[in-house]
């Protein structure tokens, strides 16, 4: 598996930190915020598991040459 670089590991904490907000806010009943950040929490998960995966790839690749 790919090693998680400091741009990474930023962008894992601020998902965190979204999905804390999002904790709050469930508890509170402020439901339209909570359908907008766990859209963004989702884009940037998925857009970080697809830089991951692109990384694995490339390092396998590079082990195999």
């Amino acid at each position: 598996m790919a090693e998680l670089q400091q741009p990474d590991l930023d962008r894992l904490e601020y998902i965190a930190g979204m999905l804390a907000e999002l904790r709050g806010m469930a508890e509170e009943g402020q439901l339209p915020s909570i359908s907008y950040y766990l859209g963004m929490a989702q884009m940037d998960a998925l857009e970080l598991l697809d830089r991951l995966t692109e990384l694995d790839s490339r390092d396998e690749r590079n082990a195999v040459a």
